[in-house]
């Protein structure tokens, strides 16, 4: 199963996605947040060309568990993607991805921290995932 993982922020979304056989997560691509429709457009187009059927949105929730602005602008785009024929979106709790995810674009030479920790969230998942899954 192909899955797409969102690091949506208020200026970028980070994009990542599973290989062809669903085992491990590539950073993809980062796209502007703003103007909103046209982030909605690319991350269509995205799931479209990638063929996903799962879509996993981090959610920036507070050290305390709690949600704060930051989420509610989350989930308020996730709502207008939602509008459109979209795969099933489960959130995932994203505390620290984005700050990992700029340590190991540095580490890495990669340009995107951003698309790197939409690749944190995605692995995280597939590991959970496997380790819940009898071998």
């Amino acid at each position: 199963m192909r899955v797409l993982a969102l690091d949506v922020g208020t200026v970028r979304i980070g994009v990542a996605v599973t290989d062809e056989e669903g085992k491990y997560a590539l950073a993809y691509s980062v796209i502007p947040a703003e103007p909103r429709s046209v982030a909605i457009a690319a991350v269509l187009d995205i799931l479209r060309t990638e063929k996903t059927e799962r879509i996993l949105v981090g959610l920036p929730l507070r050290l305390d568990g709690t949600e704060g602005q930051q989420v509610r602008s989350v989930r308020d785009f996730i709502e207008d993607l939602q509008k459109q024929d979209v795969p099933a979106v489960e959130y995932i709790d994203e505390r620290f991805t984005t700050s990992v995810g700029t340590d190991v674009a540095k580490l890495k030479g990669a340009s995107s921290p951003d698309a790197e920790a939409a690749r944190l969230i995605l692995q995280t998942w597939l590991d959970r995932q496997s380790l819940a899954s009898p071998s």
